[in-house]
Parts: structure tokens; sequence; C-alpha cells
């Protein structure tokens, strides 16, 4: 899946897959990792695309955007460099 796909003026990058995402996430350690992707999905924590029955793929920015909605920083720290 390489090959990008031109919607108007624009460039769109490929979808992740379900895979992709869950190897991102870390979620392969789970019993179900599927089943928590889908968990994610249901409650609307992360974006996804649907493209077609029970087949869904994921914008890499919204994986990025959803790591950085749930990170926690440790006490003391503030995120920027002093």
């Amino acid at each position: 899946m390489t090959d990008l796909r031109l919607v108007g003026k624009q460039n769109l990058e490929p979808l992740l897959s379900e895979d992709d995402v869950i190897d991102i996430l870390g979620l392969r350690d789970r019993r179900s990792p599927k089943n928590a992707l889908r968990w994610l999905m249901r409650m609307r924590r992360i974006g996804y695309v649907r493209k077609g029955r029970g087949v869904y793929g994921f914008r890499r920015a919204d994986v990025e955007e959803f790591i950085a909605r749930n990170t926690v920083t440790a006490a003391g720290q503030s995120g920027r460099d002093t």
C-alpha cells in the first residue's frame, strides 16, 4: 500500500491497518488485541476511517494525537526545557 491517492488537490497518505495500530500502541501483549482496539474505537477514544463492513483504517495523525492526549508526565516536569 505505497500508492498515494489523489483527492481534490491534496495527496492522502495510506491508512494504517488495525494490525499496524495494535503494534504502535503496544496492544499485542493483551489476550485479545483486536478487541482492545475495537473498544477504543467504540468509546471514541481513537479516530478511525470505516473502509467497509468491519474493515477500518487509521490516519497516522489520529494515532499520534491519541498517544499525545494520553501521555502522562511525571510530577515536577513542566514539559519544557529549563
